[in-house]
This record gives C-alpha cells, structure tokens and sequence, in this order.
C-alpha cells in the first residue's frame, strides 16, 4: 500500500522522493543533489577516503530512464560495500541513464563488472558495466567559430590552472569537420 503523503500528492515524483527517503533512513547513507548529479554517499566516506579509492568506480550505462538509487543500491551491494552511488540528472530530474558507483577497493569494482555487465536490471533491459576512467574534461558548446586557443586561454586561465589540452570542434554535429587542436 501507498504511504499517505503519496496518496494525498498522487505523483510518480513523489512516490520517488518517498523511496529515497526510506533509503537513506534504512542505510544512514547522505543524498545529496548537486550539479546534475544525485549522491549517495556512506556515513564513513570522507574526501580522503574517496581520492584513495578512485580506482574502485564503476561506469554503469543504458539504465532506464525511471531507475533510481533505491532500484541500483540493493544490486550494487550483492557484489560489495557501496561507498558512493552517483546518479546523473536532466533538468528536469529524471536520470540520464547513466551512474556511477564507487565500491571500496579495486577488487570488488572489477567484479561488480564481470558480474553486471549485461545484467538484466528489469525483463528485457540489460545494463552496461566498466571500469570508470577518469578524463578531467570540460566541453563548451555554441561558441563562436572565430575564437582562437589563445581566446580560450586567457579567458579559461581566468579561472582554472593546469589546462593541458585543448580541442577545437566547430561543428559537433557534423564530426567529418571537427577540427583537432591540442595544447600542451
């Protein structure tokens, strides 16, 4: 049976938000919303703990679009302790169809990929599962075809330090005239 705030709202949102609210009340685990993202996170994991563990994330792609963390939590920890579960949002809050979940060493991330990769989350939809690679990119679009890389450099050296490349794609939609141009 429905609980009674969602029988009073009615919405497909908020039977959502009220399935999260009783994750995060079982497992004591944080939610946090931020830059089009959602993270679950465990009450022990700190920064530190996360820069030392990066190798134990997991990509995990072609999740439905109405999958959320309390449907992803309890598969992910049949492999092994979750330390953070990282959904990316639209705008308008559903999932992007992709996550990211941190276990908490490398072994047990490899084979939460052996094991979920093609795993069939809901009958007839498989998900994708691999290692996650960490690529430090930032992509602009709808700029101006006549800036140059000394554009961007002074405007991105206004805010960020340690820039080693850079590529140059004016026209995303057609790639047979993306232009490549590195900066070291």
């Amino acid at each position: 049976m429905d609980s009674p705030i969602v029988q009073a709202e009615g919405g497909s949102d908020c039977r959502v938000t009220v399935r999260l609210l009783d994750l995060m009340q079982k497992t004591h685990y944080d939610l946090v919303q931020e830059n089009g993202q959602r993270r679950l996170s465990a009450p022990e994991l700190t920064k530190e703990m996360r820069d030392n563990i990066k190798s134990a994330e997991i990509f995990l792609g072609r999740l439905p679009r109405d999958c959320y963390e309390d449907e992803l939590m309890p598969v992910l920890e049949r492999i092994g302790r979750l330390m953070e579960l990282r959904l990316m949002l639209d705008f308008s809050g559903s999932t992007r169809g992709y996550a990211f979940a941190l276990f908490e060493d490398s072994k047990t991330a490899r084979r939460a990929c052996k094991i979920l990769d093609g795993y069939e989350i809901r009958p007839g939809h498989k998900i994708g599962v691999v290692k996650s690679i960490d690529n430090c990119r930032l992509f602009f679009g709808g700029v101006p075809k006549d800036k140059t890389k000394e554009d961007f450099m002074n405007e991105l050296g206004k805010i960020l330090d340690g820039i080693s490349e850079i590529y140059l794609y004016p026209n995303a939609q057609d790639r047979t005239q993306n232009r490549e141009e590195k900066w070291y």
